[in-house]
C-alpha cells in the first residue's frame, strides 16, 4: 500500500433512503454500520431536530492510503453483494462510496478504469466532497 502526503481521504459507505431501514442494510450486507438512523428519528448533535430521511453508514479504514486504495478496499470488502446493492437501488436508496479529500494545495486523484467498473457493476455512486 502507498502512503499518500498530497491530501487526507476517507472513503465511507454510505446507503440514504426517505424510508430506509437500517436493520434492512445491516441484514442484506451482512455488516455492522458505525452509524445509523431512520427518518424522523432526533439527531444526537442537534436535539430538537429530525432527519428527514434514513440513513446507514460505516466508516473506512482510517489509514493514510491515497483515496484510490481506499475504494478498493470497500471493492474488496463488498465484492459478491450485487444483489444487495440491486434491491436497494430498486427501493430508491442511494448507494455510495462517500469520499472526502482534504489538501492545502493543488493536488490531483483519478479513478482507473477498472475500478470505475467495478463501482458500477455493485450498483454504486461516488461521491467526493473537496476540501481545501
Amino acid at each position: 500500500m502507498e502512503h499518500c502526503d498530497e491530501y487526507v481521504a476517507s472513503a465511507t459507505l454510505m446507503i440514504l433512503g426517505d424510508d430506509l431501514d437500517p436493520s434492512k442494510v445491516t441484514q442484506w450486507l451482512g455488516m455492522q454500520p458505525s452509524k445509523s438512523w431512520r427518518a424522523g428519528e432526533e439527531k444526537m448533535l442537534a436535539p430538537g431536530r429530525f432527519y428527514d430521511w434514513g440513513g446507514w453508514k460505516c466508516f473506512g479504514d482510517k489509514s493514510d492510503h491515497p483515496l484510490e486504495e481506499k475504494i478498493e478496499s470497500w471493492l474488496i470488502r463488498l465484492e459478491g453483494r450485487e444483489e444487495e446493492f440491486r434491491k436497494m437501488n430498486d427501493l430508491g436508496w442511494r448507494c455510495s462510496i462517500d469520499c472526502f479529500l482534504a489538501f492545502d494545495s493543488g493536488t490531483s486523484m483519478s479513478i482507473n478504469p477498472d475500478l470505475s467498473r467495478r463501482i458500477s457493476e455493485l450498483g454504486l455512486t461516488i461521491d467526493i466532497c473537496l476540501n481545501n
